[in-house]
């Protein structure tokens, strides 16, 4: 159960780093209270973290040659996007927030990791591994897992803020994630068991 914690928390830390999300909270931390906009996006990523983890419950309930085939052509899917897609633009600095920076943030936030790649993958996570770790057991690595790996990728986007957020390398960040996904993807089908 440990190591499918670490497995998730790593590799949703890495998928997150490049991603839309994570700039997001970078330009909002410049622009409004970094603990704040922590606390929204937190927030935000724990509410997708149970929905994603719900999701593989249900998945889990197909039989298990499906998920785990299933799960590791999600992960080369995302791996190739990653690898093959342009780099994500920077987030319009143009925005303006709403009432205040912890329900901007969370609104924000909640809206763009909508059906994002790392909310997918979790579920196929889970999914995948129900068979060994049961379904509570599970769930609760990959939640655990993901949701700390999103929370790390939010402490670092606010602690790099304003300063640091231009400068950040987005396209490195993207291709490492995509080839952690492609590694995974190959792990699940032909390694796991």
């Amino acid at each position: 159960m440990l190591a499918l914690a670490v497995t998730a928390f790593w590799l949703i830390f890495v998928a997150e780093l490049g991603d839309k999300t994570l700039l997001l909270v970078l330009l909002l931390s410049a622009r409004l209270s970094p603990l704040r906009v922590f606390a929204g996006a937190a927030l935000a990523f724990l509410v997708h973290g149970l929905l994603a983890v719900a999701l593989g419950q249900l998945l889990g309930l197909l039989p298990h040659a499906w998920v785990r085939y299933g799960s590791a052509g999600l992960f080369l899917f995302f791996g190739l996007g990653l690898l093959l897609r342009k780099p994500e633009g920077a987030i319009d600095a143009g925005l303006r927030p709403g009432r205040g920076p912890l329900l901007t943030s969370f609104v924000f936030i909640f809206l763009a990791e909508w059906g994002d790649m790392t909310q997918i993958l979790s579920a196929a996570l889970v999914a995948d591994h129900t068979a060994s770790l049961g379904r509570l057991g599970a769930a609760i690595a990959v939640f655990c897992g993901a949701v700390l790996g999103l929370w790390a990728g939010t402490a670092l986007a606010v602690a790099v803020g304003r300063k640091a957020g231009r400068w950040l390398p987005a396209h490195v960040l993207q291709r490492a994630a995509g080839a952690c996904f492609l590694a995974v993807a190959g792990y699940t089908a032909f390694v796991q068991r």
